[in-house]
């Protein structure tokens, strides 16, 4: 790795071939811009723990990054754990805020 002209840093593992890196695409940069959220709601969590009736088709497409609404609480959390999953029968799940 070679520092270029800009400052920016420069890869490559030919002499024609060359990528560069800005700043934003540093690791910390895409946290601060695209996952500051996730991170906050993770770093102080707030825990709820719900007995679901979780169909079949529900557990095939889950997304765990997809937030889900509780009305209870009026907010959004992500799903952090499933727990004694049996198809179509209740189901433990663990699930933390999304702090907003």
């Amino acid at each position: 790795m070679q520092i270029g002209n800009s400052g920016q840093a420069v890869v490559s593992n030919t002499q024609n071939r060359k990528a560069s890196f800005d700043q934003s695409m540093f690791w910390i940069s895409l946290v601060e811009n695209y996952y500051k959220i996730f991170v906050d709601s993770i770093e102080k969590p707030y825990v709820i723990q719900l007995w679901i009736y979780l169909r079949t088709q529900e557990f095939v497409v889950l997304n765990s990054l997809t937030p889900i609404w509780v009305e209870e609480f009026s907010e959004y959390f992500y799903l952090n754990k499933i727990e004694q999953y049996k198809a179509n029968k209740l189901t433990r799940i663990e699930l933390f805020r999304i702090k907003s």
